[in-house]
């Protein structure tokens, strides 16, 4: 949405007295739908945000509870192709044991090539690194099969229902 409106991710954050997307309470997502105009339940989903109850810090994300550590919250990884393609990122590169892009079968990137700082979610356009350079220059060697088929292991595990279960997280949505 704020890539579509010719703003960077953090104005429309800042805009809407949302701290930040690694750890949103249910009221900032509650704010993000009405100004977006997208479904809290599509951004309850779609979004991490803090899980309901005490003790340690437990954050939703894609229908499922997680322990913050097991998202990279503030360091974004990106497939150079999806961005050249679409101009967008995957869910499931949110999650910190993913590494590899499966529609390319390429490494993501967390770091801009020419700057050599982590890619941010703060840049100016989600195609553009905060020092101005275009993500999509970064060259990177092809993954291992061995890489690609853990990514790949680690979706389709998340994307099944798990025994008893109804189906939770079927689809992650590009977003």
């Amino acid at each position: 949405v704020a890539h579509a409106n010719g703003l960077a991710l953090r104005q429309l954050l800042h805009w809407t007295g949302v701290g930040s997307l690694a750890k949103m309470s249910q009221q900032e997502v509650r704010t993000l739908s009405h100004v977006t105009r997208l479904p809290v339940s599509w951004l309850l989903h779609s979004l991490p945000h803090e899980a309901p109850g005490g003790g340690v810090r437990r954050l939703r994300y894609l229908s499922l509870e997680w322990g913050a550590e097991q998202l990279r919250g503030p360091r974004p990884q990106v497939c150079i192709k999806c961005l050249e393609e679409a101009s967008y990122v995957r869910a499931e590169w949110e999650l910190a044991g993913i590494g590899v892009c499966l529609t390319h079968g390429t490494w993501l990137v967390d770091q801009c090539s020419h700057c050599r700082k982590a890619i941010s979610w703060g840049r100016p356009s989600i195609r553009i690194c905060t020092c101005g350079r275009f993500l999509q220059d970064i060259l990177t060697d092809a993954p291992r099969p061995e890489a690609i088929g853990w990514s790949k292991a680690f979706v389709d595990g998340i994307r099944s229902d798990p025994p008893g279960r109804s189906n939770r997280a079927a689809r992650l949505h590009p977003i």
